[in-house]
């Protein structure tokens, strides 16, 4: 591909990595579509600067988050900064990886991401290292440890486009059109090579900006950082902003339904239509010269089902008012072998378990519902141990065991019509010692159009408040507690694959719900309840706080039913469990 003219005027360093791009034809497509960060082309041409502040672009919600250093604070540092990331290179021990870092570094040289390179003058050092990866190793390069990253500052708050804006779009095409009016779709992945390494840095920052490389055998290179180091803040921010440019392209000019991740762009088309958006959306890449992933185990097809983010979609019941996400079958067994490795030794160090956790969070973020909240935290409470080595306790083991299970049992995650349509629920507790009634609850149902749909107030049974007293001299935490999951039990069939917004008054019952996690033993089978409830019926839950003297549900916990507010709202009514063991399994 012939380079524009263009880009013969940029930086000498630039016009090899930049080679092969139409930067004008870019640039004047932007202008036309009236895209507010038509800039960002001119800084690809100038090359980005990674330390200062970051430019307002417009396409970000503004968000200021300052430096912590300035510039001439970097400059002063630098020599002993440089000089600490080479000391701790040479002084380390051989790795396997290495010559792998090397053969890889050389590589980049070649294609004239990198540039050999020394320490004289003015310069900051930075320090490659190696991530190793199920399938590979990624090369990271720590502009945090010589201070670039905190000489680099944000005027917004950045953002990409994830899982949940892909699901948000084929939610609200559900909304739209009755169920079996929809067309079939399909769907996959783009994505970009060497994404960063596509765009360079600036002048200023070419002759500055270095990292430190181990020899395999002894000793450290030193390089000339040409391209977008992957590691640098500045980075993540210029490439976004190229990342967001062609994404409204692909919108606005083309009406391609795709949302970009850094360098996945995700594309859903009605079936039939899989070679013209094909043809539009690999067009656009070969057009502005982008490369992309055009063979390999990346360069997917259009399908019912595909992958985006590590998370499988399948849109093959779309026509139906429904579609599915969930992980991967390898990363299911993945996480199932690593279980097992962990079981068979009954020991492991911090690092491994905060690895785990991590991992865990992650996993549990495409698993409808919050089951394994409390486990996980069991996995972060253990990592926390100022211990080498942690042995496991059989308490500890059951928790692996019962995460073996979670994972292995886990469901896809359903989404259908009803994700647009939001119920509210008002619930309250009180707890009055001196009165004839000792303690009540109650709770209000709101429609999404505001109006009262039904309400419930009972007393509490005496029982069950002996039980509560045995661990709390004033149960209220508990009594607050109780009727949000009597609420969920009562209007299921209101709520159930809905958004769900439940108004508490109390602040430790609604951080309680927020976690998933009961603080007192009470509690622990009224939140285990809710949440086997909540992954049943698939509700997508919030919680809010409400003022006590705002709160409608405050006139039913106190069995007061003539509230002007709920005027015509039904009461019914509803059987109070008489012990905390007769709580539910969640089958209500």
């Amino acid at each position: 591909m012939r380079s524009s003219p263009y880009i013969k005027s940029c930086p000498h360093h630039l016009q090899r990595i930049l080679e092969g791009k139409r930067l004008l034809l870019w640039r004047e497509i932007l202008v036309d579509l009236e895209y507010p960060d038509v800039a960002v082309i001119d800084d690809i041409c100038s090359g980005f600067k990674l330390t200062g502040w970051a430019p307002s672009t417009g396409v970000f919600r503004p968000d200021v988050r300052r430096p912590s250093l300035g510039l001439q604070q970097l400059i002063s540092m630098s020599k002993g900064l440089n000089a600490s990331v080479v000391n701790s290179l040479q002084g380390a021990v051989e790795s396997e990886h290495d010559q792998f870092v090397w053969d890889e570094t050389m590589t980049e040289v070649d294609r004239g991401w990198l540039a050999p390179s020394s320490m004289e003058g003015e310069c900051f050092v930075a320090k490659r290292f190696p991530v190793p990866q199920k399938d590979k190793v990624r090369l990271v390069d720590d502009f945090t440890i010589c201070g670039v990253n905190g000489a680099y500052g944000l005027r917004e708050k950045l953002r990409v486009q994830a899982v949940d804006e892909l699901c948000a779009y084929l939610a609200f095409r559900l909304d739209q059109f009755p169920s079996g009016c929809l067309p079939k779709l399909t769907g996959r992945t783009y994505d970009l090579k060497s994404a960063y390494k596509q765009f360079g840095v600036d002048k200023w920052h070419a002759e500055r900006l270095k990292i430190a490389v181990k020899r395999p055998g002894g000793g450290v290179g030193i390089f000339a950082a040409l391209a977008l180091p992957f590691g640098a803040s500045g980075s993540v921010s210029s490439f976004l902003r190229v990342a967001a440019s062609l994404t409204y392209i692909g919108v606005v000019a083309l009406q391609v339904l795709w949302t970009s991740f850094f360098d996945d762009y995700t594309c859903v088309c009605v079936e039939g239509e899989e070679t013209n958006v094909s043809f539009y959306v690999e067009s656009l890449f070969r057009l502005l010269g982008v490369w992309f992933a055009e063979t390999g185990s990346k360069a997917t097809s259009f399908g019912p089902s595909f992958k985006s983010l590590g998370v499988i979609f399948d849109v093959g019941a779309i026509p139906d008012g429904t579609f599915t996400l969930q992980h991967t079958e390898s990363r299911k067994s993945e996480l199932v072998q690593f279980l097992d490795n962990l079981m068979r030794a009954q020991r492991a160090t911090p690092k491994e378990l905060e690895r785990l956790h991590g991992r865990l969070i992650w996993f549990s973020a495409f698993v409808f519902g919050r089951t394994m909240n409390q486990l996980v935290k069991n996995i972060s409470l253990e990592s926390l141990q100022k211990k080498k080595v942690i042995s496991f306790t059989s308490e500890f083991l059951q928790t692996l065991t019962d995460l073996k299970h979670a994972i292995g049992s886990s469901k896809p995650v359903v989404i259908s019509k009803t994700l647009c349509t939001t119920w509210y629920v008002f619930t309250d507790g009180a707890y009055e010692p001196d009165s004839d009634v000792l303690a009540s609850v109650g709770a209000v149902l709101i429609s999404l159009t505001g109006t009262p749909v039904q309400c419930f107030g009972e007393v509490v049974p005496k029982t069950f408040v002996d039980e509560l007293l045995q661990h709390s001299s004033h149960p209220i935490y508990e009594l607050e507690v109780l009727p949000v999951v009597m609420a969920t039990r009562l209007w299921m069939k209101y709520l159930t694959g809905c958004p769900t917004v439940y108004f508490l008054d109390n602040v430790a019952a609604r951080a309680t719900y927020i976690k998933g996690v009961g603080a007192t033993p009470p509690s622990i089978p009224l939140l285990k309840d809710f949440v086997r409830l909540e992954a049943r019926l698939r509700i997508y839950s919030w919680f809010g706080r409400v003022p006590s003297h705002s709160n409608v549900a405050d006139s039913p916990s106190r069995l007061v039913f003539d509230d002007p507010v709920l005027s015509g709202c039904p009461r019914v009514r509803i059987v109070l469990p008489t012990h905390i063991h007769e709580i539910g399994d969640g089958s209500g």
